[in-house]
């Protein structure tokens, strides 16, 4: 079968490099409210500290380092999440020169503060034995989608004792909106729960980290929470209070501030004497140092039975985690893979990556992979390519073996081959009426398929249609945050349809203002290799009902529906289209329902259909300076979001502003390297996406 292609750009939904601050008062807050008996503990503690540093005066050096062995746990969903040992080595060092006085920037730090600058002789050590006592290099992955709504759930994921590891998550996103949060000393909901949460973008230096101060003290800040030190105005999160000159941090060489709230002014005097700007525990965007009392507070808290951290550098310990000075291992390699995507066609060459860590690759590894249903059969590559002849969903097993030992690990149903072609020929059109929808009664190639992870997710249903028996339905409140679910159509022939638009209808109704769900619709030229953007909103701008409903919503009649025209006049003649209808959970939502699926087919019922090529211009284009101006026009007043994306889908600039209804014009002047980009125009009422070409 022929094939055409055309220019396009991966759109997927990213993350930017934003940076959060930190949500561990409200951790705190939140666990004393459920146990108010970890209220004692903190008491305790805060007593402890007291007489610890009376019988421990601070000094310049005591000569006695802590060591803390190490666990990092990654938490991914085989994205870019799944963020390299050297981003995590790179974290860990940081930690080390922040917490030794070994940062490069003391220089920097003004002189009332340079002779209250401590060396914490605490040194961080990724462990070397698992709790098991077996070999590792100090770091897990673990494949989950809550990496985008990561909190107390990913610990319930993996979790090692808290009494012998500082266990750290590396997560995408916090759902709590959170850069980083960490607990004092024994109050975390359980033991097991001790530690810190880091989004991978506020981790270390590099990588997937912003790499900016902030960005890289994140794991730096939480750290001294973990070891007991509050926010240098005090424990609470209200940086920049006015009440904040009436509370401390119970440290003694800390002056009292209102904080300093993503700002660097080093002159500043906020509570009648020079703040301490530089400080890691300040919300500081040039944080440089920890003060001599912060030092002593932390090491009263390891010390201290509060949360076993005095168990965790005693030399039994350092033994059993394999962090005690000279010991040195080398690992077996830990197995895992991704295909280079999760779709594709029958006769086409997918890719499969190898992914395994936990040991060094050397001249010893050996790769063992076994493709069920491709050829070649078996691969020794590290990296292999295989081609599937028929359709189907195929399990991928791997064995890694070096000269410690081997391991084997198997995904199932990792790869999903679509029949190139034997589909539907438009003009087609779908009403969701077949009772084995998604399923054809008897021609897989015409199958839709169900993309999830979730048990529930897309299915028929019979209690609401628009004008027949039955439509395609979601629920997302039960669903993780973060996690899309999408249902793909077979093959469609577009060489000779009746018009060049994809049209459906749908119902939804927002449950409350918590509704943050995105719904998008897409369309693939190679099976699902790559997919391009015809269609996408938020759920504030979805609603096809003008009030928000209890759920279930279930429309009442065709009042209740409204009706989406994709232009796809771009993709005629192209014998292989699919088409992905994909929602993106998030928050507290309601059932959305899509019926009367139309390709190319009926008339259309409206004149006035936007177009992605006339809707917008964009000029100069292409720009060689990253300067140029966007109009287009608006029928209401309304919120307008841009967003620009690289082509790895990554949002490299976002903005969101009122505008007026009429001519709009927006100029942006924005350092954008070379290189090819999607400028996304997304409101109530419109969804465009305009090709934008950089220069220099």
């Amino acid at each position: 079968m022929k094939r055409i292609f055309f220019t396009a750009f991966i759109t997927i939904s990213s993350f930017g490099f934003s940076q959060n601050i930190c949500g561990t008062d409200e951790m705190v807050d939140r666990s004393l409210q459920l146990d108010p008996s970890k209220k004692l503990i903190l008491e305790d503690l805060e007593r402890f500290t007291a007489e610890y540093i009376k019988n421990n005066p601070h000094s310049e050096k005591k000569g006695v380092t802590y060591i803390i062995p190490v666990v990092v746990h990654i938490i991914h969903n085989y994205g870019p999440e799944n963020i390299s040992k050297a981003q995590v080595d790179n974290a860990i060092s940081i930690l080390n020169e922040d917490f030794q006085r070994l940062n490069a920037d003391t220089n920097q730090v003004v002189s009332a503060f340079k002779n209250i600058m401590a060396d914490s002789e605490v040194e961080f050590r990724l462990a070397r034995k698992d709790p098991n006592g077996l070999c590792t290099e100090g770091i897990t992955r673990t494949a989950s989608e809550l990496t985008f709504s990561a909190g107390e759930n990913v610990k319930g994921l993996i979790s090692w004792d808290t009494k012998k590891y500082y266990n750290i998550w590396v997560v995408q996103t916090i759902a709590s909106g959170a850069g980083g949060y960490a607990y004092y000393p024994g109050t975390a909901p359980q033991q097991s729960h001790e530690g810190v949460v880091c989004r991978n973008s506020q981790f270390g230096g590099i990588g997937q980290s912003g790499g900016s101060n902030f960005a890289r003290r994140t794991m730096t800040h939480e750290t001294g929470h973990w070891l007991n030190l509050p926010h240098t105005w005090g424990s609470s999160n209200s940086c920049g209070a006015s009440g904040n000159c009436g509370s401390d941090d119970g440290v003694g060489d800390t002056p009292n501030t209102l904080g300093n709230c993503q700002t660097c002014d080093l002159s500043r005097n906020s509570c009648g004497s020079l703040d301490n700007v530089q400080n890691y525990m300040d919300y500081t965007t040039c944080s440089k140092m920890f003060t001599n009392g912060q030092k002593s507070r932390m090491h009263a808290a390891l010390n201290s039975g509060a949360g076993f951290r005095n168990q965790l550098w005693t030399n039994s310990n350092l033994i059993a985690t394999g962090t005690n000075n000279g010991y040195t291992a080398s690992c077996q390699p830990i197995a895992d893979f991704k295909p280079e995507r999760a779709t594709t066609c029958t006769n086409d060459s997918v890719q499969f990556f190898d992914l395994s860590y936990n040991a060094t690759i050397d001249s010893t590894w050996i790769w063992s992979w076994s493709f069920p249903g491709a050829s070649p059969a078996t691969s020794s590559l590290q990296n292999p390519k295989v081609v599937y002849a028929s359709s189907g969903v195929y399990n991928v097993s791997l064995t890694v073996t070096n000269a410690n030992g081997s391991h084997s690990h198997t995904r199932n149903q990792v790869i999903n081959v679509l029949a190139d072609g034997n589909g539907y020929v438009a003009p087609f059109w779908n009403g969701i009426e077949s009772s084995t929808f998604p399923l054809h009664p008897s021609d897989s190639d015409k199958d839709w398929i169900i993309q999830s992870s979730a048990n529930t997710s897309w299915h028929r249903t019979t209690v609401a249609a628009y004008d027949s028996a039955a439509s395609f339905r979601i629920y997302p409140d039960p669903l993780p945050d973060g996690s899309v679910h999408s249902f793909i159509s077979p093959s469609i022939d577009f060489t000779n349809p009746n018009n060049g638009y994809l049209i459906f209808k749908y119902a939804y109704a927002q449950k409350d203002t918590n509704s943050k769900c995105i719904f998008r619709v897409y369309v693939s030229t190679d099976c699902g290799d790559t997919w391009y953007l015809r269609y996408g909103k938020l759920a504030k701008y979805l609603a096809s009902v003008s009030s928000f409903r209890n759920h279930p919503f279930i429309p009442g009649g065709q009042w209740d529906w409204a009706e989406v025209q994709c232009n796809i006049s771009n993709y005629i003649g192209n014998d292989n289209l699919r088409f992905k209808f994909e929602l993106t959970a998030q928050g507290n939502d309601n059932y959305l329902y899509i019926d009367n699926i139309n390709i190319g087919g009926h008339p259309l019922s409206i004149n006035n259909i936007e177009t992605q090529e006339s809707f917008a211009s964009v000029f100069p284009n292409p720009s060689k300076t990253g300067e140029f101006t966007l109009k287009y026009v608006l029928a209401n007043d309304e919120f307008v979001e841009y967003r620009i994306y690289n082509v790895l889908g990554e949002v490299v600039y976002s903005s969101a502003n009122k505008e007026r209804s009429g001519n709009v014009s927006r100029h942006f002047n924005l350092n954008l390297e070379k290189g090819n980009y999607i400028l996304s125009i997304v409101s109530k009422t419109i969804s465009v996406n305009k090709k934008l070409i950089i220069l220099d």
